[in-house]
């Protein structure tokens, strides 16, 4: 059992009770890569004191940092290196750190997870054994090969259940056989989140969705098919 160094008050979205994830960046390395984006702080180039963030560089005659006097321009900002780099969008809020982790404080999934060392208290440790807490999680799209932990939906605590392309060639021939038109519907969704299911096969008493050309593309591309 591990312990919840945070006492419930640190790296936890208060509104939901679900804790901040914790995962090395290598468990997702293409994903992270691909999907964020720098941040660079308002600080001078010269001697790296902060300076206003709405700074106004085209102004004549320049501005001066206030720390230093030296003049401050556009370009004098071009070598300066990202603080850290972060995820914020529709799904996700998500920020790294210079230990190569991934801290995740918002996504529409969560797993079951043991509490992190004193280093992120109270957050969870995704990759870790255990089922302390509820910790936000990258959904299964951002693996390249099965995820490691188990996934639940925040929205009804569903779990997410994710089929390789290996699963879906073994279960292919029963699919196609039950399929009738009305039973395929198409979802498309952004480039790294695109997935495929299939719907109402009522003797699998399970819902999905699919079109035959994402089908096609995961089969060939060994894209999961999240369910």
């Amino acid at each position: 059992m591990s312990i919840d160094y945070g006492m419930g008050k640190t790296n936890i979205d208060l509104k939901t009770g679900i804790r901040y994830g914790v995962i090395s960046i290598h468990e997702v390395v293409q994903s992270w890569s691909d999907s964020n984006e720098p941040y660079y702080p308002s600080v001078c180039p010269y001697c790296g004191n902060d300076i206003p963030e709405d700074l106004d560089l085209y102004q004549d005659p320049p501005v001066k940092c206030e720390s230093c006097g030296k003049e401050l321009h556009e370009n004098d900002f071009d070598m300066c290196e990202a603080a850290y780099y972060f995820v914020d969008d529709e799904e996700y809020l998500a920020v790294d750190d210079d230990y190569g982790d991934i801290m995740i404080m918002r996504s529409p999934y969560y797993t079951r997870c043991p509490y992190c060392s004193p280093c992120a208290p109270g957050a969870g440790h995704l990759t870790g054994k255990g089922d302390d807490c509820r910790a936000y999680c990258f959904g299964p799209d951002w693996f390249e090969d099965e995820p490691p932990y188990k996934i639940y939906r925040v929205s009804d605590d569903s779990e997410v259940i994710y089929w390789t392309s290996e699963k879906v060639r073994e279960l292919l021939p029963d699919i196609c056989a039950r399929l009738r038109d009305r039973d395929i519907i198409c979802r498309i969704r952004g480039a790294k989140n695109e997935f495929a299911t299939i719907y109402n096969l009522e003797d699998h008493g399970m819902s999905y969705e699919v079109s035959w050309e994402t089908l096609a593309d995961c089969l060939n591309s060994e894209r999961k098919i999240s369910l």
